[in-house]
């Protein structure tokens, strides 16, 4: 979940991280406010709260161990590899006993 803020903390707005805006609180003080202020406010504790948001997803990119991902895709490949040799050996296999059944 990320905040953001405008006007001192009197406009609040908050996205989930499917980034759907989930809340958005006005301080019932600033509402006598023209409404191109008022747009204005909470255009920007949205767009705060969108950049927090970011900045969420940024950190937790820097913490990706990518060469232990790698490591894992490797591990996998290998397996995936040694399985499908086994099949293909198992299918000649048993081309080679038909045939000699003829």
């Amino acid at each position: 979940m990320a905040r953001g803020t405008a006007a001192d903390g009197r406009v609040s707005a908050r996205i989930s991280p499917e980034c759907r805006l989930t809340s958005l609180e006005v301080d019932p003080r600033i509402m006598r406010m023209g409404s191109h202020e008022l747009c204005d406010l909470v255009m920007a504790a949205v767009n705060a709260a969108l950049d927090d948001l970011r900045a969420n997803v940024e950190a937790r990119r820097e913490h990706v161990d990518a060469a232990g991902l790698a490591r894992a895709l490797e591990g996998v490949q290998d397996e995936s590899m040694r399985t499908m040799n086994a099949i293909v050996q198992e299918i000649g296999d048993l081309a080679h006993r038909i045939e000699n059944r003829g």
